[in-house]
């Protein structure tokens, strides 16, 4: 073999200069899986802000909710792939591609006209202002300070008028004004004339008063209705809550304000006359029926608003008649007896709307789609090449993936207002007749007759390539078995590992379901590790080679950077930078692809002659620090460095990483190591939404209020640096099993 040096401008112009020359076989898988990189990827660095800002609009811990979702789709595409990647090779790659498209764009089709074409609605109470309900109240919790009802049945309800609710308004800038506090919490209010201080984001700081008492205002609704540094305003209807420690005013429509006075603003801004179709989504639309559960509570006891807030949280049994429905919001209602008695918020669970239930429909039919197609365009690689051929097409299929990725960049001349404003819903329907193409195309192109011919080429050339190599070659001797093969017991770092699966279920898992969850894991485990049938095939298990499991499991703390190219960086963009950079996200978000199509020759090419651990320590180290610019803050210059460092670390290491799993697997079972090697990636792609991502964002980088992502990016620094850590630790326990150099 040559010790020459690799040009690294070949590496970046080969596959596409093999790309012209293709057969009309992988054209057919070529094309497709380009459009299908494109399509992936853009809708899924979407996502997180789709369910965040439409599907879960208005509501508390929105982020954590749409990270968990975003995780239904990433994870379980790596479990398809486990269980449909039989497919392709039971009915050949040409059904499985048809098959795999056929069930995406049904699946992108659903997601995409949930919205629209089936005018499905984000989830809203069923009551409206002026209302006046009784309730059979089950049960009550303190949420982010607030007391709450969170699960209530309505047994009555008198249509009313909300001019009788506007009546119970406290105007807090009555004489020297009112601050809020726990007293007024959860009360109607109103602002007749206040004057905004400063802004950022959503949060206005707001005085009022003849005392000038300063507070500060939560307005969806604030930009739309041009309110500014200056602005004199009057605020009709909103309620006190608490958030992060301090009680605030709310406010979530623009029919809340009576007027703004924008003309005192330093940077005047004009209103819309008209309400965003956004808006108009959040508004409620129909009432819930009436139960007809009255004698079922002839046991409940009747109480006030002002005895339910001083109950203890937890399971009650009581009824609230003829309270007033003060103001709705996405996510649930506010009720009050009269203007100067207490009032409650009441909790309408957002999960499972009908919107939700049928976007979540698209995204499992994608799932299957998606968990047969990665293996069929694999497959149809293998099948239509040589093993002189095969390097050149996979380098082919990852340039076009990585080609694929980056073209999302340019979603913003769809999505943004200021270009075809077709915002998030109407791109998907983009991207849905983007997979409509990609279908046609491989139908078209990958006909019968072509398969054939293509596979039967492959195979009389690889016929008699192996037969011109296979003389003179010695034969090989057989690797010796790991200690692995001989254990009969499943060893402790696997017992260690069930464990912390099993802390987790119970830190997650809501209760009581987490101690049953946790119980009934902890027996399934038990029963696998000591049963005679289960146990030695456990103690096989390429997990059970205890430096293999250290080291793929090591990588995961590395590896959630990738999960923030998805999870993370579209919605932190978009939140903490400011002009073109936060508007125009996808710019930013989707710069890794084309970051790493380039980097990884050239990275290659220079670092022939590096030992791979050495290569892996210093990677994972590159990869990871730059996260810690991010914690300087948002600043274009720390965004920039941050994604062309992390770009460079990840093109030293990740390349290696399945190289050691080849070379570390006993003889004959390299498929068996290449396969578990996904299990961490996986295991990323689920515990970091699970765990703790979203929260992270709800916490630290709100789409609205006080930002703190210096400290989220910190975290997340740390996080990361732990596979550096942990690597070099074990340098001399494991780096003497890489046998070979970059």
């Amino acid at each position: 073999m040559s010790d020459q040096p690799k040009s690294p401008l070949r590496e970046i112009t080969q596959p596409f200069i093999d790309l012209v020359h293709a057969p009309r076989a992988l054209w057919g898988i070529n094309l497709a899986y380009a459009i299908e990189g494109m399509v992936y990827f853009g809708m899924l660095g979407y996502l997180a802000i789709y369910f965040s800002d439409f599907v879960f609009q208005g509501i508390e811990h929105a982020d954590e909710y749409s990270h968990n979702m975003v995780m239904v789709l990433t994870a379980g595409i790596t479990i398809a792939m486990f269980v449909l990647g039989v497919v392709p090779d039971k009915l050949g790659v040409r059904f499985a591609l048809i098959a795999a498209f056929v069930c995406m764009l049904i699946g992108r089709t659903l997601i995409s006209g949930a919205p629209n074409l089936l005018g499905l609605e984000p989830t809203r109470p069923g009551v409206f202002v002026g209302d006046k309900l009784s309730l059979h109240i089950t049960r009550l919790e303190t949420r982010d300070g607030n007391k709450a009802i969170t699960a209530a049945t309505v047994i009555a309800n008198d249509p009313g008028g909300a001019e009788a609710a506007a009546h119970m308004a406290l105007d807090l800038a009555a004489g020297d004004g009112f601050v809020p506090t726990n007293g007024i919490e959860s009360r109607l209010v109103k602002l007749s004339e206040a004057t905004v201080v400063d802004n950022k984001e959503n949060a206005w700081e707001v005085e009022y008063g003849t005392a000038r008492v300063k507070a500060r205002l939560f307005a969806h609704a604030g930009n739309t209705v041009g309110l500014c540094p200056g602005a004199v305003f009057a605020l009709d209807s909103a309620y006190v809550t608490q958030r992060d420690g301090t009680y605030v005013i709310r406010s979530h429509w623009t029919d809340d304000f009576g007027r703004v006075d924008a003309t005192a603003c330093a940077e005047a801004q004009n209103p819309p006359s008209e309400t965003s179709s956004r808006e108009q989504l959040q508004k409620p639309t129909k009432r819930w029926p009436v139960s007809g559960e009255m004698p079922a509570i002839s046991g409940a006891t009747p109480v006030t608003i002002a005895a339910l807030r001083d109950m203890p949280d937890g399971p009650v049994d009581v009824v609230v008649r003829d309270a007033c429905v003060t103001y709705v919001r996405n996510g649930g209602y506010f009720l009050q007896a009269d203007k100067d008695s207490p009032a409650i918020f009441a909790f309408v669970k957002p999960l499972w709307s009908r919107l939700h239930l049928v976007t979540m429909l698209g995204m499992l039919v994608v799932v299957i789609g998606y968990g047969m197609y990665q293996p069929s365009a694999y497959a149809g690689v293998r099948q239509f090449t040589t093993p002189k051929t095969a390097a050149m097409a996979f380098a082919m299929l990852y340039a076009l993936m990585n080609l694929g990725g980056w073209l999302p960049t340019f979603a913003f001349l769809l999505r943004d207002e200021n270009f075809l404003n077709l915002g998030i819903p109407g791109t998907y329907w983009v991207y849905t007749g983007f997979t409509l193409v990609a279908l046609l195309a491989t139908i078209v192109i990958l006909t019968n007759k072509t398969v054939r011919e293509a596979s039967a080429r492959a195979k009389a050339e690889t016929a008699a390539i192996t037969a011109a190599e296979s003389s003179g070659q010695p034969t090989g001797s057989a690797g010796a078995d790991s200690p692995a093969m001989e254990r009969r017991w499943v060893p402790i770092h696997m017992w260690v590992l069930a464990v912390l699966v099993i802390a987790a279920v119970y830190w997650r898992v809501p209760s009581p379901t987490d101690l049953k969850l946790s119980v009934g894991l902890s027996v399934l485990w038990v029963f696998l590790a000591t049963f005679p049938w289960t146990a030695p095939w456990l103690a096989r298990h390429p997990l059970a080679d205890t430096k293999f499991c250290f080291f793929i499991f090591a990588l995961i703390p590395v590896q959630t950077l990738f999960t923030y190219n998805w999870l993370i960086l579209p919605q932190y963009i978009s939140r903490a930078f400011e002009g073109w950079i936060g508007e125009y996200f996808e710019i930013a978000s989707n710069s890794n692809p084309l970051l790493i199509f380039i980097a990884v020759p050239i990275i290659t090419a220079i670092s022939q002659r590096a030992k791979v651990y050495n290569m892996m320590v210093l990677g994972t180290f590159i990869m990871a620090a730059p996260a810690f610019l991010l914690a300087l803050g948002p600043h274009w210059w720390t965004l920039f460095l941050y994604l062309l460092i992390m770009t460079i670390g990840e093109a030293m290491w990740q390349p290696r990483f399945l190289q050691y799993a080849a070379e570390i697997a006993p003889e004959g079972r390299t498929g068996q190591y290449m396969g578990v090697a996904q299990l961490p990636w996986f295991m990323t792609k689920m515990l970091v939404p699970w765990l703790y991502s979203g929260w992270m964002m709800d916490r630290y980088c709100p789409a609205e209020g006080q930002q703190n992502t210096q400290l989220m990016w910190l975290v997340f620094g740390c996080i990361a640096m732990g596979s550096t850590v942990l690597l070099s630790l074990a340098k001399g326990w494991i780096g003497k099993d890489f046998k070979t150099k970059a």
